[in-house]
């Protein structure tokens, strides 16, 4: 029975590539920093909705519901306005710096990636 020879440094070489691609994706994504904002702007607009729900808070001395209502649509319009201001604001105009970066970190994988393949292969 034929022994199976195959080099284990190719695969090690391809895990880390695929390692670094996705540690380089997010570093350009910016998934953490997204979530915060996301759930920072989630519990704000709970904290409106419970404030709204037991008429306190800036809807103390509205008495009903019916009367609290038109402002609480208003000031979660508002918190959502903001929200997508402030998103489109620290966002999009990055968003070709982000592409150069990420196609350049992506060069810079593949091309260590063959290195390390050219390395294996003349061992």
């Amino acid at each position: 029975m034929a022994k199976n020879k195959q080099n284990p440094g190719i695969a090690i070489a391809l895990v880390g590539a695929v390692v670094a691609a996705n540690a380089a994706w997010e570093g350009v994504a910016n998934y953490g920093e997204t979530w915060r904002e996301k759930r920072r702007a989630a519990e704000l607009l709970k904290v409106e909705g419970w404030q709204f729900f037991q008429l306190c808070g800036k809807y103390d001395g509205e008495g009903s519901h019916e009367r609290a209502f038109p402002r609480f649509a208003g000031e979660v319009e508002n918190m959502i306005a903001g929200e997508v201001g402030e998103y489109l604001a620290v966002f999009a105009p990055s968003l070709e710096q982000y592409k150069a970066v990420t196609e350049e970190a992506f060069k810079e994988i593949v091309a260590g990636t063959k290195k390390n393949l050219a390395t294996i292969e003349d061992s």
